[in-house]
């Protein structure tokens, strides 16, 4: 048995992993900390399971999930990186499991179990998050030229306007057109909004 895993904290790839070992020793465990590695590496060995975390640095990354979707394995998310939108997404794609970060380790541990077993489980956190009509702000994926996720980068990265603007060769006043632009086609309220949704979603060229 081939089990992937796709996790960026060591200290919770050694968790998943240590539970996996206790359940099944025979397994194969194949750790990454990175979404291409591990899409990668399932082009090169067939998987009968996989567990994946979707933040990476900054926003979702759906590589895994993509990829078990495509051929039929059975996977679980185990991630904090959780909303509405996202959740519509990973049930498109089929998830037997998805557990949240901020739930128990027994949480974890019951995803884990179900996954391998391959009965659907979603933890009482994600659950409510499904349910829930008011509390969770809804995260829709941004339309963004590239100029616009070049400044959202850099501003993200703690630059101001005016460094942006230098960095760039450009006015501030194009900097802020920008900004501006995209604020009104994605209906951001604020800067700050655009920057949330941003770092929420991976941004691909």
């Amino acid at each position: 048995m081939n089990i992937l895993i796709l996790e960026d904290h060591d200290s919770i790839r050694f968790s998943i992993t240590q539970h996996l070992k206790e359940v099944v020793p025979d397994a194969e465990v194949y750790e990454f900390d990175n979404p291409s590695k591990a899409d990668e590496k399932s082009t090169e060995i067939h998987f009968d399971f996989a567990i994946c975390d979707l933040e990476f640095n900054v926003g979702s990354n759906l590589l895994i999930p993509e990829r078990c979707e495509e051929e039929g394995i059975p996977f679980m998310v185990y991630s904090a990186h959780a909303n509405k939108i996202l959740l519509n997404r990973i049930n498109e794609l089929g998830a037997t499991c998805y557990v949240s970060k901020s739930s128990s380790r027994s949480e974890m541990k019951k995803g884990i179990d179900s996954l391998l077993t391959k009965r659907k489980y979603y933890c009482p956190h994600i659950t409510s998050i499904s349910k829930n009509k008011e509390s969770h702000v809804e995260t829709e994926p941004l339309d963004l030229s590239k100029p616009q996720r070049v400044i959202l980068d850099l501003l993200d990265s703690g630059l101001s306007r005016p460094q942006i603007a230098e960095k760039l060769f450009k006015s501030i006043t194009t900097i802020n057109n920008h900004l501006a632009i995209a604020r009104d086609k994605n209906e951001c309220r604020s800067t700050d909004e655009l920057l949330r949704r941003h770092r929420f979603w991976e941004q691909i060229d």
